[in-house]
């Protein structure tokens, strides 16, 4: 926790939000290749090793509002496939946009910190 907490300037709520992409982000997802995330090295506490990660900031917008300080989260180990993308924020997002299973969201993506 100490990394985000230097490097995202918060402690990420224990679980990520899962979104599930439409095709065109499918395709646009190639483009976080051409920006700067945030580096979060790997570590590894009593339980498990988590491999490192990549952070961007995000803008969680939902029909419950518009979330801001969040960021999409890219570890370099994950049972996601390229369809699909998790969002973490030190608030959970699924309480603050009020979110059900199928509702449809919209996460902007932008240069990092």
């Amino acid at each position: 926790m100490e990394q985000f907490r230097e490097k995202l300037g918060y402690e990420p709520f224990p679980g990520t939000l899962n979104v599930d992409l439409v095709p065109e982000s499918v395709r646009r997802r190639s483009a976080l290749s051409s920006l700067s995330p945030v580096s979060i090295q790997g570590w590894e506490d009593e339980d498990r090793t988590y491999g490192p990660a990549v952070c961007y900031p995000a803008v969680v917008e939902g029909d419950g509002g518009q979330y801001e300080g969040a960021h999409l989260i890219h570890p370099e180990r994950t049972h996601h496939d390229e369809d699909q993308v998790e969002v973490i924020a030190p608030d959970k997002l699924r309480n603050e946009l009020d979110l059900h299973d199928g509702d449809r969201i919209t996460v902007h993506v932008g240069e990092g910190p």
